[in-house]
Formats: C-alpha cells, structure tokens, sequence
C-alpha cells in the first residue's frame, strides 16, 4: 500500500510539472495564424493554454519570445528578456538606491497594448526573499500588470 501511494505521489509530480501544454493541433486556427504570421522565421513554438488565453513560446535561434494571444487570436501582450545593461536608467536606479540589499537576476521587456514594462527578478541576500517586479519606461511600480512568470 506505501508503494502505491508513493507512486501516486510522483505521477501528481511529474503531471504537475507538465503545465498545460496543448498540442498545436487543438487550438483555435486563428490564434495559430496570429502568431506564425508575426514571428514567421521562428523554428519552433511551445503553447500553453492560460485562463486568459494561449501562451506561445516562440524560439528563433538563441532569442526567445513570450506571447499571449487571446481566443480570438488578438495578441494580449509579449515579453522577451534583455541583458541587465538594457534596462532604462530610471529602473537601474531605483534598483540601485530601493533595494540595495538585492542582485539583479533577470530583467524582461514586455510590450502590452502598445505601452513597454520592464520586469526584474531581485534575489534577496541571506533571509531576505527574492521579488518579482514590474516597472514602467521612467522607474514607477507599473500599475495594472503583474510579474508574468
């Protein structure tokens, strides 16, 4: 009986780990059609289904590119991670003067309905708790998105 519930254990991991990856076969055409006209040179596209959408993971070469599209095949919005050096000015220095007890560790550029955000993950040092965070251009806490994993 341990053994069985043991293995139920790691098969929940292991799907759990799984995500919601969809095959491209079952989903809407013209969510597919939005995004292989947009990033046409790409050699590959991972999806996965969200509650507001479909994820793409659009890789061409080394670059990689998030995409979310809605059902009705409107991109919602994209993200694509930059060098720490990319970052506006106005980021780096509220990073360097808010949260000096922090290392920046990734810094992303997301596009949503034509207005550009920054995210950055900051590891904390020693117990202090890393932090997900979202900027606009000009260094302010970006008011109505969140950190997109």
């Amino acid at each position: 009986m341990k053994n069985i519930i043991i293995a139920c254990g790691v098969v929940g991991v292991v799907l759990a780990g799984c995500g919601n990856h969809v095959s491209e076969s079952k989903l809407p055409s013209v969510v597919v059609n939005t995004v292989k006209s947009k990033y046409s040179s790409s050699d590959k596209i991972e999806w996965e289904k969200r509650s507001n959408g479909y994820e793409a993971e659009v890789k061409s070469g080394t670059n990689e590119t998030k995409v979310l599209v809605d059902a009705s095949g409107n991109i919602v919005m994209q993200k694509q991670e930059i060098s720490k050096d990319s970052l506006p000015v106005a980021i780096t220095d509220v990073i360097n003067s808010t949260y000096k007890d922090y290392t920046l560790d990734e810094a992303e550029r997301i596009e949503k309905a034509g207005v550009i955000y920054y995210q950055v993950e900051l590891d904390g040092k020693g117990s202090t708790k890393d932090l997900e965070l979202v900027f606009d251009a000009n260094g302010k806490p970006a008011a109505g998105i969140d950190y997109w994993k």
